[in-house]
Parts: C-alpha cells; structure tokens; sequence
C-alpha cells in the first residue's frame, strides 16, 4: 500500500469525523461509511508491513498521521491507534492461518481486539481469567471489562493464566473468535469520552476453547500482551499530542473571536503570551 495522503487524514478526521460526532455519540456507534472512509486512506495498516498489505511506516513516520486523527472525534483516533497496534501479537505470534488475519485487518475486513484487563484483577500477572488444559483444548474462565471495539470485534486476543505462580510465564494468550461457544459480550459498558467505540464486559465459564486458537506458546502471553502494550504507550501519548494542539487551535481561534474593551482578546499581549509559551513548549 503507497504512503497515505496526510490531507487525506485531514479531511477524514477534522471535517468527516466532527460532522459526525453528535451522530456517534447518540448512536454509540461509528457509522459504516465512516469505517469504509477509514479504510480507504489505509489508516488500518499504516504500520502494517508492506508484504502484509500495509504502508509499512516506521514508528516516527506513523506519528503525524496519528496526531492528525487524534485532533478530531475520538473515535477516529482509536481506529488509527488500536489497529496499527493489534496486528503486532497477531504478526509476531500467530500460526500460519492466524497471520492470515493481518492483510484482512488493514481493509477492515477483520477486526480483532484486545483483552487484557480485568476489574478484579488488573492488567499483569494477577490476573483472575484462567484457562485448564481440557483434553486437546483448553477450559477458559473468567471477565475482562473495558474492551475496546468488542461491540464489532471478529476475534480477541484473550490473555489468562494457566497456573497460579503469578510468575512471568504463567499468562498465556488466545485468538478467540467472537461466536465462540459461551462467549458472553456485553456492550452496555458506556465510557464519558470515545463515543462509538464499543467498549465491553466480556465473561466466559468454562469457554472451550481449541489449542490451535492458542497465540504464541504456553506461558508466553506476557510477551503477547507486551507487544501490543509497548506500541500502546508511545501511540497514546502521541494522540496526548494531537488533543493538545486542537486545544491551542480552539484556544486560538476563541481569541479571535471574543472582544473585550472593544478588542478581540488575541490582541492582549497577556492573551498573547500563553499561547505563544504553549507553542513553544510543543516545538
């Protein structure tokens, strides 16, 4: 896929996007043609190499287009940032049939999330969700909360302990497809900010499920989960970035437009300087 067009992302995000986000919010849904624009300026698979039908950006590369998305509805943004996150366990670790996934995420023919945290349990090696050896499969027990796109999520990668040492080694991670057998997903969970992006409770008990959904080997599912999470960081706080120059352009353009003693405040050498010290602290 050819290096995307930054403009591109410009008008998808500031102007698609914001003309959209009452209809997100009061939906608590992205609207398919949305989803469809979002593909169609390869946003998915920015990151994605080349021979996977990505853009194969480099991290430092990635972080413009991110920043664009993360200055409109957030929504937008966390399309860009799970995507070109997700796909890296699934790269990395998957078998054959589960790297085959990848190319069909950066269309946005598939779509995976991540299930890490848990309310009981956090997000490391405490975690309660536990998966027994059950024959040539396994027995998976547990919940996760606060799952991102679970509401039109095809398969998630579900990290649980298989025993109980809290040990480096004792996690490990699963591809489990969403019409999995005892696969509750419950997308009431609402948030205050994101609109649209499905978060969701998800319990299983009991949930069989085949060795070869297995990700990576057993006792493997900290590095899983890390090779998302270590992306995960540098992703959002790069979006912190995006939000931040909206603020100076919403604070900027307010100062044009509010007058006090007879001028627009922009004109105010105090008003002024705020925003300059902000600009300069962003450089």
């Amino acid at each position: 896929m050819p290096v995307p067009d930054l403009a591109a992302y410009e008008e998808l995000f500031l102007d698609d996007f914001e003309a959209a986000a009452e209809e997100i919010e009061r939906t608590e849904a992205i609207p398919e043609r949305l989803l469809r624009r979002t593909a169609g300026v390869g946003a998915y698979g920015l990151t994605v190499p080349e021979e996977m039908g990505g853009s194969g950006l480099g991290l430092v590369e990635y972080l413009p287009y991110l920043q664009t998305a993360a200055m409109g509805p957030g929504a937008g943004r966390m399309l860009v940032h799970v995507s070109n996150g997700i796909w890296r366990p699934v790269a990395q670790f998957g078998s054959e049939t589960q790297r085959a996934l990848v190319p069909k995420m950066v269309t946005g023919d598939a779509v995976v999330a991540f299930a890490l945290t848990e309310r009981a349990g956090g997000t490391g090696r405490d975690l309660h969700s536990r998966a027994e050896r059950a024959g040539s499969g396994w027995r998976v027990t547990g919940e996760k909360h606060l799952i991102t796109f679970a509401d039109r999520a095809d398969y998630f990668v579900l990290v649980a302990a298989t025993d109980d040492r809290h040990a480096q080694d004792s996690l490990t991670a699963f591809l489990v497809p969403r019409d999995t057998a005892g696969f509750d997903i419950d997308v009431s969970q609402h948030t205050m900010g994101i609109h649209g992006t499905g978060h969701a409770f998800l319990r299983y008990d009991g949930m069989e499920v085949p060795d070869d959904h297995r990700l990576g080997e057993v006792g493997q599912g900290l590095e899983v989960a890390l090779s998302f999470l270590d992306y995960s960081r540098v992703s959002l706080s790069a979006c912190m970035v995006g939000l931040a120059r909206r603020a100076l352009r919403e604070a900027a353009t307010f100062s044009k437009r509010r007058v006090t003693f007879g001028r627009a405040i922009a004109e105010a050498p105090a008003a002024q300087g705020h925003p300059a010290r902000t600009s300069t602290h962003h450089a």
